[in-house]
C-alpha cells in the first residue's frame, strides 16, 4: 500500500546518508590526527541516529502487525557512559567557552 511504500522510501533516504557518514568518519578517523576523536564522535552520533531510524521503522512495522515478536538488544553501558562524559567535557556555551568548570 502507499503508506508502507512511503515509509520505506523515507527510511531509505534517512539511512543511506547515515551509512555514508559512518563510513567516511570511520575511514578518516583511522589516521592519527587531532581530528581522530571528533571524527569518532561524528561516527558514533551517526550510528545512534541510524539506530533510532531503525527502531522507528521497527515500531512502524510493529504497529502494522502487533503480533510480531519484539527483539531485546543488550545495552553497552560502559560505552554509553564514556560517550556521555566525553560529550559533556567537550560542551561549550553560546560564546564557545568550555562549560566544564575547573575544580
Amino acid at each position: 500500500d502507499m503508506a508502507r511504500k512511503t515509509k520505506g522510501m523515507v527510511m531509505h533516504e534517512l539511512r543511506s546518508p547515515l551509512h555514508g557518514i559512518i563510513g567516511l568518519s570511520t575511514t578518516l578517523s583511522q589516521d592519527e590526527s587531532s581530528m581522530q576523536k571528533p571524527l569518532k564522535m561524528i561516527g558514533g552520533s551517526a550510528e545512534r541516529v541510524l539506530e533510532l531510524v531503525t527502531n522507528l521503522m521497527d515500531y512502524w512495522n510493529l504497529a502494522d502487525d502487533p503480533n510480531q515478536e519484539v527483539p531485546q538488544d543488550p545495552i553497552d553501558f560502559p560505552t554509553l557512559v564514556n560517550e556521555t562524559l566525553t560529550r559533556c567535557e567537550q560542551a561549550k556555551d553560546k560564546r564557545g567557552r568550555p562549560m566544564k568548570k575547573d575544580k
